[in-house]
């Protein structure tokens, strides 16, 4: 009994933010102003960037606002192209790994969404042609969240030529609107992206552009529509995560919808001047008048206090925002920065060789300063040298998260957890009926019973495979959805 007792976990709760319930052959997918699962729930996709990765910026990594051709050239100018390129290759192998996936499930995120430059798959000097480098670190994520039950948004960072001058779209001197080459390339490296992944029903949806900034907007609209019915050659499942113009934030130029599968997605950081409740009741407006869903792709870097009531603004069910994701995952430490999430140091040389690669007037590091700097960053990057920060984490919890109806009493728990062959559920709730539904990490029901009132339920699970399944209950008024190990 007291081994038994050392197992019992009573697991966090969460409602409509709970990990992902998916398989191959059902899509999340647009309902009226809501995202729906593949089972017809309505959900939040609630969760968080893992920007730094596969899109460099020099703001994460502790320097400034350095793009992504100015950090690998720094370096490349410093230790040769050779260890530049092996420094990319360490990035791609250890920024982000299956731990850090794995974290995020545990703190209930259900989506990740995943910034990607398009070099990653298509070299500037040998278009059209994909590479399966790229490609094998894109299936490494989606995998990953298959295993932890997290959503995956694709989200094209930086397009051929770069969607804006911002240093965030990695640019080019001929940028994605002045270049009907750059534009066609866009189009075609989403197809490929489409037909490859087209029945992987872990992906939410595809984000096409991020923050794109032209002033012209029917330009604009012809790209998006442009991209979207070349994706529907190969691809009828997924839906679209449209951003607006002006780095998110105009959505004026849509009047009517592009697809009758897409969600709009905004951008919004309070240091640009954002007036968070004003312009989540624009979008609300905008959102009923097209019946579409409204999703906030990022937002943050900025103190708790403000974080704190930003995302009470987006749990508001007044706006009726289908969920968000924060920017970003992981960051370097800085004290003269906002909080970083989960955290890794830096350490003087790293700083010394990004603060020189922004400003080249700042003092310039030796190459053996470089090279230790690069070493330093590389070792400090690993997960196991991460942490999570606490405070920024109280912030953005979403596993006690109780849903619509704001019943913080609503709580069970389960054990022994790893089970082996029964399971207890003990709920502090007694007075209403509820479905207890059983769940494979595909989204597939094994078992689905009514119990009558009461606190304790015993379910027999003899019949099952040792592996990772999860369990909801539903009472018709809220719902809570957890994850155990069985092993027999």
């Amino acid at each position: 009994m007291k081994t038994i007792l050392t197992l019992i976990l009573t697991l966090r709760m969460f409602s409509s933010q709970g990990q992902a319930l998916w398989s191959d052959t059902t899509f999340v997918k647009r309902q009226n102003q809501n995202i729906i699962d593949g089972y017809g729930t309505t959900i939040k996709l609630d969760g968080v960037n893992v920007g730094g990765w596969l899109m460099w910026e020099g703001w994460i990594w502790g320097g400034g606002f350095s793009t992504e051709t100015q950090l690998v050239q720094g370096i490349s100018n410093k230790l040769g192209v050779i260890p530049a390129e092996n420094f990319r290759d360490s990035v791609y192998k250890n920024y982000i790994t299956r731990a850090d996936i794995e974290r995020i499930s545990q703190q209930c995120f259900n989506v990740v969404r995943i910034p990607f430059n398009h070099a990653i798959l298509e070299d500037d000097t040998n278009p059209f042609v994909y590479k399966n480098s790229g490609w094998a670190l894109l299936d490494s994520v989606l995998n990953w969240c298959e295993i932890y039950n997290v959503y995956a948004v694709l989200d094209l960072h930086s397009a051929p030529g770069g969607q804006s001058t911002l240093f965030t779209a990695d640019p080019d001197p001929i940028d994605l609107w002045s270049s009907p080459q750059n534009q066609q390339r866009t189009i075609q490296l989403w197809k490929a992206i489409a037909q490859r992944y087209n029945n992987r029903g872990i992906i939410a949806g595809y984000d096409l552009l991020n923050e794109p900034n032209t002033t012209n907007n029917p330009l604009l609209l012809s790209l998006y529509q442009n991209i979207i019915d070349t994706i529907r050659t190969v691809d009828t499942n997924h839906m679209f995560f449209i951003e607006g113009n002006d780095y998110a934030q105009d959505f004026s130029m849509f009047t009517s919808l592009l697809d009758s599968n897409i969600a709009f997605e905004f951008h919004i950081y309070t240091w640009f001047g954002a007036d968070v409740q004003q312009e989540l009741t624009e979008l609300k407006t905008f959102s009923q008048n097209l019946n579409v869903p409204i999703w906030c792709g990022e937002w943050g870097d900025n103190d708790l206090s403000n974080l704190t009531s930003q995302v009470a603004e987006f749990r508001n069910s007044t706006y009726n925002v289908s969920g968000n994701a924060f920017w970003t995952w992981k960051k370097q430490f800085k004290f003269i920065q906002y909080p970083c999430y989960n955290c890794y140091y830096g350490t003087f040389t790293w700083d010394k060789v990004t603060e020189w690669i922004n400003n080249n007037t700042s003092p310039q590091p030796t190459v053996i300063e470089t090279q230790q700097g690069v070493n330093d960053f590389l070792n400090n990057i690993k997960f196991q040298k991460t942490y999570l920060n606490n405070s920024l984490n109280s912030v953005l919890e979403v596993c006690s998260i109780v849903g619509i109806d704001e019943i913080s009493n609503q709580t069970f728990s389960i054990f022994p957890n790893p089970s082996n062959g029964h399971l207890t559920i003990i709920r502090n709730h007694i007075d209403e009926n509820c479905i207890i539904t059983i769940y494979d990490p595909k989204g597939r029901v094994l078992l689905s019973e009514q119990h009558i009132e009461g606190s304790t339920f015993e379910i027999d699970l003899d019949n099952f495979t040792n592996g990772i399944y999860f369990i909801r209950l539903d009472t018709g008024k809220y719902f809570r959805t957890n994850k155990f190990i069985v092993k027999q």
